[in-house]
């Protein structure tokens, strides 16, 4: 009967709904969408952070994330959304687990565009890729002749006589920084925060009415999660305010 429910599927369960986005800290949900069931829950992150921008005036300075936005062009649109005030802190996907062959990160990018491929080859030959969000790099034959490294970088993929392409993404700098990100203690405590959100979802599923819209539309269902959102943040300002209270009373207690 609702025209603005898809399909939402996540893991093995398919069902027809409404995909919820929220950003919280461990006290407070500083934003929340309602989308259709059928949006990848990726495609909230900028909104959500260009949404606390609009109606906050403030944007956070790390959002912590799940692998589901782990690609460079997601930490590049947060901080796009957010004027380069919001860093993504997320676990990239590798999608070059599986390769059998040198891709792009092992090929460094230098000053003025230049690529620099494992042997010390540079190439400044590039054209703007037709197919992707990037430029195509070409490592010529006569560069490749006598490498080591050929079974590794060209394979039975590229004929001897033809040169070798190589695809960079204009997020590669992104990637790059990402990773030597994700070696540090930083990255990992900010990981630690990250279990935190489950908790906010629960209460607002649980307690504050987020799992079942009562009407139908999509607007009708993000006016009701924000609703349930605001409804969290006053119940769970009341227990902070009954917290501090109580600190304040024993401490005026105390001889």
């Amino acid at each position: 009967m609702d025209p603005d429910i898809t399909l939402r599927v996540h893991d093995d369960d398919i069902t027809r709904g409404y995909n919820v986005s929220v950003a919280a800290t461990p006290d407070f949900v500083r934003e929340i969408a309602a989308a259709t069931g059928a949006t990848p829950d990726s495609v909230g992150v900028e909104k959500l952070v260009a949404a606390q921008k609009k109606h906050l005036g403030v944007v956070p300075p790390k959002m912590v994330y799940d692998q589901a936005a782990g690609t460079a062009k997601k930490i590049a649109d947060v901080a796009k959304a957010s004027d380069n005030q919001t860093l993504l802190v997320v676990r990239l996907v590798d999608y070059h687990r599986t390769r059998q062959r040198f891709g792009p990160l092992d090929f460094s990018l230098g000053e003025h565009g230049v690529l620099t491929c494992p042997n010390g080859q540079t190439s400044s030959k590039a054209y703007r890729s037709n197919s992707g969000d990037g430029w195509n790099y070409r490592f010529f034959a006569a560069q490749c002749e006598g490498c080591p490294l050929t079974g590794r970088c060209r394979g039975d993929a590229v004929k001897p006589s033809s040169y070798r392409q190589v695809f960079i993404s204009s997020y590669y700098y992104q990637y790059r920084t990402a990773i030597d990100y994700m070696k540090s203690d930083e990255f990992k405590a900010d990981m630690a925060l990250r279990p935190h959100i489950e908790r906010v979802i629960a209460c607002l599923v649980r307690y504050n009415h987020a799992r079942t819209t009562r009407k139908l539309g999509l607007q009708n269902a993000d006016f009701q999660v924000k609703m349930a959102a605001a409804a969290y943040n006053l119940k769970h300002w009341l227990v902070l305010i009954r917290q501090r209270q109580k600190q304040q009373q024993v401490r005026s207690l105390s001889p």
